[in-house]
């Protein structure tokens, strides 16, 4: 036994008929466009809320963007300052070594004088 289908709602493009219906036509249309209100509004109302978000994002990436140049500022100081150790050790270290050769200098001079002294006195003595 074959039973019959009964559809309950609208059939679309069932009858050559429908297409030129303009109920039909204006029900679809006003559909669409609620549609896309409806995309619209909660597309703005979720951009609403990541706004905060967002803006934070903003300030964030110009914080990151200035302790950047910071950094590059702080580095290229740390590389003078480093150059600058640098250049005060060598002299330190020169320094130190002319201040070696000049005691001994002084050493060797004072020993002279010495062995002057004691040659003299020898001397006085001796023929004396």
């Amino acid at each position: 036994m074959l039973r019959g289908i009964t559809r309950y709602g609208s059939v679309t493009s069932a009858s050559p008929g429908d297409k030129g219906d303009p109920i039909k036509k204006r029900r679809v249309e006003r559909s669409r466009k609620m549609a896309e209100a409806k995309e619209r509004s909660s597309t703005s109302a979720v951009a609403s809320d990541m706004q905060p978000d967002l803006k934070r994002c903003e300030n964030l990436e110009k914080e990151v963007r200035s302790l950047k140049l910071n950094l590059s500022f702080m580095n290229r100081k740390d590389s003078e300052q480093t150059k600058q150790i640098e250049e005060l050790q060598k002299q330190t270290e020169e320094l130190t070594e002319e201040k070696e050769r000049l005691l001994e200098e002084i050493e060797t001079e004072e020993k002279e004088r010495l062995l002057e002294e004691i040659e003299r006195i020898i001397s006085e003595t001796g023929t004396g």
